[in-house]
């Protein structure tokens, strides 16, 4: 049987070496293809202390005879790629369990399940605060045109994340368990990869919350504001 074998490779030399010579290249392409599959990107993310919070505070408004309020959460976030491949940090989204009392169809969308804050906003100040006469800065995760959102391999970065809910009304609030509501926070990359983390984070006065920004809970009304005054039509547009 090892004497046929033999003479059948002999005989055949060529068409084995074919043989040999393909399977290199199929086995070459598929480990390129395997190893560009291990190389991605992995995120790491962690909730620090500092400015990391949530406030509920009313507006004065009125919708509906309801009072209206409005809340405003910070995360302080550190966030590092562990992973094999560098990529960017895309955005950030924030969840929150709303505090629906009665047993409904919201009940179970936000209360079981999470109402989500897709967009941070811009906050009008820094974050800061002040220790032993000296003031500490917080940097912005997103935030600014210098904003570095480039993880290369082993590479971490610091920021803060800011969202401010549209003005609202009834039950459309975090839901707190003593001072403290359970967040969900996702990042995204620029692969459209998710990173998932939740956290619980305190819940505090708005006026405990502007030791941190003086302009905490404000950018909202501030933005209404300027929308009023760019739309108020100027007397010399006004009919005679």
């Amino acid at each position: 049987m090892f004497k046929t074998v033999i003479k059948l490779c002999n005989e055949n030399s060529g068409f084995i070496g074919v043989i040999i010579f393909v399977t290199t290249l199929i086995l070459g392409w598929a480990s390129g293809i395997f190893s560009a599959l291990r190389k991605r990107p992995k995120f790491k993310i962690q909730v620090l202390p500092g400015p990391t919070l949530c406030t509920t505070y009313p507006t004065g408004n009125k919708y509906q005879n309801f009072d209206t309020h409005q809340t405003a959460i910070s995360v302080y976030l550190n966030i590092t790629n562990l992973g094999n491949a560098p990529s960017s940090i895309d955005t950030v989204t924030l969840g929150y369990h709303r505090s629906v009392s009665s047993f409904s169809l919201n009940w179970i969308k936000y209360r079981i399940g999470w109402f989500s804050l897709e967009h941070p906003i811009t906050a009008m100040e820094e974050f800061q605060y002040e220790f032993k006469n000296r003031i500490k800065y917080y940097p912005f995760l997103l935030q600014g045109e210098n904003a570095d959102t480039y993880l290369k391999v082993g590479k971490s970065k610091n920021g803060i994340i800011y969202f401010e809910q549209n003005e609202s009304w009834g039950e459309s609030f975090p839901v707190s368990h003593n001072n403290q509501t359970k967040i969900r926070i996702v990042v995204h990359d620029s692969y459209g990869n998710k990173y998932k983390i939740m956290s619980n984070i305190p819940i505090v006065s708005l006026e405990d919350a502007q030791k941190f920004n003086p302009s905490f809970g404000m950018t909202f009304s501030s933005l209404t504001k300027e929308t009023k005054k760019e739309t108020r039509p100027n007397k010399s547009s006004e009919p005679t």
